[in-house]
């Protein structure tokens, strides 16, 4: 329903309006129903004012005899005979002059379009008692606008009315006005249909609001239309109604501007669309701004609107039950709201590339069209979404349909009682860098690869209870905080290219919590990490290469570790090695490259458990900051420069009672002063070993024992 206030009119010239007043706005024809009475004395005057050429148009009475009409001040020579009175109407009409019939007198009003009439009062501006003005009419293309009774006018012109919000005034009324519904909006005996452009008298036309004509702002939509479903060149309200398909009329007219008429078509429950552009109602209107949509509509085609470019105001009604793929497509200038409660069915890049700014109710959907294809999505590049909610009943997402919303800040997922799962697909948010909140992963049950790749400003913990399959790099280059659940998964995913990794480049990143079911980092899975400050990793058996390349600054504890690959913590961040679990051998092949620890220039301290057998080559070559380490028993192999450069060294301690095979050039660059600690042996005979060992004979100096519990003497 139409929203009024009340408002007022005030004579702008200052000039009392005496007995009766009325506004003469935007008609062609004007009625007045007079009565001239006491005509005894000659110049008595009825005059119309017409504010603007200042001269003024009125009738004298010169006693009881003729009426003369002046225009603009030049007295014409038409006349008719009264008796003792004058009563009848004057029709002031622009361009014309003519005597209608007794009583009736036509003339020619000149004044500027649309400035009010005064209605009384004498040619001086004193008032005239003579005068009486039972009503007042105005007509536009043969149809009555207005329909004015008398009211008593306050002095300076002030005027009861009814204006809209938006400024426009509708009419003159009594005080007691009322608003109601019938066909449109009614009040005070008149009817404003629903685009507050007509008012129709119904009480004097004795027409119903549905048989009178539609007014178009676009020619050549109310063309079409006429042509298709009205009649003589027009179509009213009821032949709208009656329409129930409006097929392919306008597809790809790019002369339409605006069709807000639309609305009035309410036998429509669709906007015609298909698979293709080809069977859609709208596609391609490339100049078209406007389009208002009947309540009655549920269903919007495949490519309805795709490829309005200039489209800026689409009404979505909420009886909208079903969006098809592609509806919408390139809309890059419709900048609204998405409020869709009774959606059942959304399909696939419905709202591709559209101006939309916010998705507030997407009924009761449960997918967003399927996986579009990778520079696409449902909602995809949307660069003036802020905000998104998901319904509780999605279950999946689908590839790319919310990626590379630029200004999307907040999404949020919402649950029930007993939460769906919901797949999160492949680059799903996508490149949305300033997405700062996601609410409801809790019922994540899946996510794959990109989901959630380069959301730099994402600065949350992530916590999914319910997850059991991860792939890809979901949080690839992610500005996430923490990780506090990664439910029921097995593995982080990873792969030896540059842009994998499940949490790769996340370097806001400072705690990150695996599951006792996690027994896999893959390759790049933790890669440059590089404020990741704690991992809880109590069931990873396995680190694959590369897995945590440049990542820390955090203690390594992996107590279920059984294998550890190539070049896994190359230039890590970590500070120390707590606990390998049960591997056998810190490994090696290939280039230097693929030292497993080479380079982690803030190690501190390295256990290596007793386990182990063979240090690979370059293992802990170039960490520059490593003061002691602990070697276990079962050690045989010490291989190529793998303590080489390691410049703050002071303490290694080796448990093995017979000294381990050393490769060449194993401390080279190394601190000159750092002590080798060997087992203790009652005669010594340990000690003595190292020291006549090949190899190890050249530090014989510093090679001292371990007291009789293992531990370094003070």
């Amino acid at each position: 329903m139409m929203e009024y206030k009340r408002a007022k009119y005030i004579n702008p010239n200052g000039q009392a309006v005496i007995n009766s007043g009325y506004v003469w706005q935007n008609g062609d024809v004007i009625e007045v129903d007079y009565n001239i009475t006491n005509t005894t004395a000659a110049g008595d005057k009825m005059i119309l004012y017409s504010t603007g050429n200042g001269n003024g148009i009125w009738v004298e009475t010169y006693g009881n005899k003729n009426v003369w009409y002046v225009r603009c001040g030049q007295t014409s020579s038409n006349s008719v005979t009264l008796s003792s009175s004058l009563r009848g109407t004057f029709r002031l009409q622009k361009g014309s002059f003519s005597v209608v019939g007794a009583g009736d007198l036509a003339l020619n009003y000149n004044g500027p379009t649309g400035v009010p009439i005064y209605i009384g009062g004498r040619q001086d501006g004193t008032g005239c008692a003579y005068v009486d003005i039972y009503s007042m009419r105005v007509y536009r293309n043969g149809l009555l606008i207005k329909n004015y009774v008398p009211v008593q006018v306050i002095l300076n012109g002030e005027f009861g009315l009814l204006e809209t919000i938006s400024g426009e005034i509708f009419t003159s009324i009594t005080e007691n006005a009322f608003v109601g519904e019938l066909g449109g909006v009614s009040f005070g005996g008149a009817i404003v249909d629903n685009s507050g452009s007509l008012i129709i008298n119904r009480v004097r036309l004795m027409d119903a609001i549905t048989d009178q004509y539609i007014k178009f702002a676009d020619p050549e939509v109310k063309q079409i239309c006429a042509t298709n479903w009205g009649t003589n060149g027009e179509i009213t309200y009821a032949q709208a109604a009656a329409v129930t398909g409006i097929s392919t009329k306008f597809r790809a007219n790019s002369n339409i501007t605006s069709f807000n008429e639309l609305k009035y078509f309410t036998g429509l429950t669709s906007i015609t669309g298909g698979t293709s552009n080809n069977s859609s109602a709208f596609y391609n209107c490339t100049a078209l701004t406007s389009i208002v949509l009947p309540n009655t509509i549920k269903t919007i085609g495949g490519f309805a609107f795709a490829e309005c470019h200039s489209l800026t105001s689409c009404n979505l009604p909420s009886s909208i039950t079903s969006v098809g793929g592609t509806s919408f497509w390139n809309c890059s200038a419709l900048q609204t709201e998405l409020n869709l409660p009774n959606l059942t069915t959304l399909s696939l890049n419905a709202f591709y590339h559209t101006g939309i700014t916010k998705v507030k109710n997407l009924g009761t959907i449960t997918s967003l069209g399927g996986n579009a294809a990778a520079s696409y999505g449902t909602f995809g590049h949307c660069p003036n979404l802020t905000e998104i909610t998901l319904p509780a009943t999605l279950t999946s997402t689908g590839n790319y349909n919310i990626q590379q919303c630029t200004a999307l800040k907040r999404v949020v997922i919402e649950s029930s009682a007993t939460p769906a799962g919901l797949t999160i697909g492949t680059s799903c948010f996508d490149g949305d860098t300033a997405l700062e909140s996601i609410t409801g992963l809790e019922r994540v049950t899946s996510i794959a690869g990109n989901s959630f790749r380069n959301t730099t400003s994402l600065a949350q913990d992530i916590n999914m209870p319910m997850l059991t399959s991860i792939s890809g790099a979901p949080f690839f280059n992610s500005g996430i905080t923490s990780v506090s659940s990664l439910g029921s998964i097995t593995n982080l995913p990873g792969a030896n290219n540059a842009s994998s990794g499940a949490f790769r480049k996340c370097s806001s990143l400072t705690t990150l919590v695996l599951p006792s079911t996690c027994t896999t980092l893959n390759t790049y899975c933790l890669n440059e990490c590089t404020s990741l400050t704690s991992v809880s990793m109590p069931g990873v058996t396995t680190i694959n290469f590369y897995a945590c390349w440049g990542t820390g600054p955090f203690v390594l504890n992996a107590p279920s570790l059984t294998s550890i690959g190539l070049g896994a913590f190359r230039s890590a961040l970590i500070t120390g090695i707590e606990n390998l679990g049960q591997i056998t051998a810190l490994p090696y092949s290939g280039t230097s490259q693929n030292g497993i620890f080479r380079e982690c220039t803030r190690l501190l301290y390295a256990n290596i458990p007793d386990t182990v057998t063979e240090i690979g080559n370059y293992t802990f070559m170039g960490c520059t900051s490593l003061k002691n380490v602990n070697i276990g028993s079962g050690i045989t192999t010490i291989n190529y420069k793998s303590f080489m450069s390691c410049k703050a060294l002071e303490t290694f301690v080796v448990k093995a009672t017979t000294p381990p095979t050393f490769g060449g050039n194993v401390f080279d660059s190394t601190n000159s002063t750092f002590i080798i600690y060997v087992p203790y042996s009652a005669d010594h005979s340990v000690l003595d070993a190292y020291k006549a060992a090949t190899g190890w004979s050249a530090y014989a100096s510093r090679i001292l024992e371990l007291d009789e519990d293992g531990n370094i003497p003070e």
